[in-house]
């Protein structure tokens, strides 16, 4: 199920930040890797459509 959402943290020095969902909740951890790679690095306040995925370590 995709969520929409947009970027509230964002730190380019280490790749990594956090998506606020629209409909509430805690925020979303995201890394650089799940953007494309088209040279254009994320901006705080970008809107976003996304899906959460669980990695092998359990963690969304």
């Amino acid at each position: 199920m995709r969520i929409e959402g947009s970027l509230k943290q964002w730190n380019d020095d280490r790749g990594f930040g956090f998506i606020a969902p629209n409909g509430g909740g805690p925020e979303v951890f995201v890394h650089v890797s799940a953007f494309p790679r088209d040279g254009v690095r994320p901006r705080i306040g970008e809107r976003l459509s996304f899906e959460i995925e669980t990695g092998a370590d359990g963690k969304k």
